[in-house]
């Protein structure tokens, strides 16, 4: 089951990405090197990354069209 890894190996990297965003200083840098650390793992998932952008691509597209059937509203963009 290589799936789950990858899905777990995306997951993962948007969490440090977030953490990246919020963080300052040395917590920054410490999520800054774990995003580092997991870049080096991210080409030997290979063509199995296809299925996390998948279904990003999924819910951004189904994202749209609930906003648009409800009249546009929902989450608030500043």
């Amino acid at each position: 089951m290589f799936v789950p890894s990858v899905l777990v190996l995306a997951t993962y990297l948007l969490g440090v990405g977030a953490a990246v965003r919020l963080f300052r200083g040395r917590l920054r840098m410490l999520a800054l090197l774990s995003a580092a650390l997991l870049l080096v793992t991210v080409p030997f998932a290979g063509w199995h990354l296809l299925v996390p952008a998948g279904i990003a691509a999924g819910v951004l597209l189904l994202g749209g069209a609930s906003r648009r059937i409800r009249g546009g509203e929902g989450v608030r963009r500043s």
